[in-house]
């Protein structure tokens, strides 16, 4: 009966993470898209929250915070490179 307990308090606690995540990216899209009167930290802020929060989320689902890390660089650089193309 404990394991049962604590298998729906586990899944209960990623439900609250994912719409925490969902809420937080809700209010920079708001924040973004009025764009008056906003400070640049108040987005950076905001932007260290849904990361924070993704982290959350994936550490609920298992992936070490490390490996998440990794992949997150990786995806940036990819990103760069394809903003920024060699010429």
């Amino acid at each position: 009966m404990n394991r049962r307990i604590d298998v729906f308090d586990n899944v209960r606690q990623l439900e609250q993470c994912k719409a925490d995540l969902l809420l937080s990216v809700a209010q920079l899209y708001r924040t973004l898209s009025t764009m008056e009167n906003v400070e640049k930290n108040e987005i950076g802020e905001q932007l260290a929250e849904v990361i924070a929060l993704a982290y959350a989320v994936g550490g609920r689902l298992g992936w070490e915070q490390e490996e998440l890390a990794k992949k997150a660089y990786r995806n940036i650089r990819l990103r760069m490179l394809e903003e920024n193309p060699a010429p």
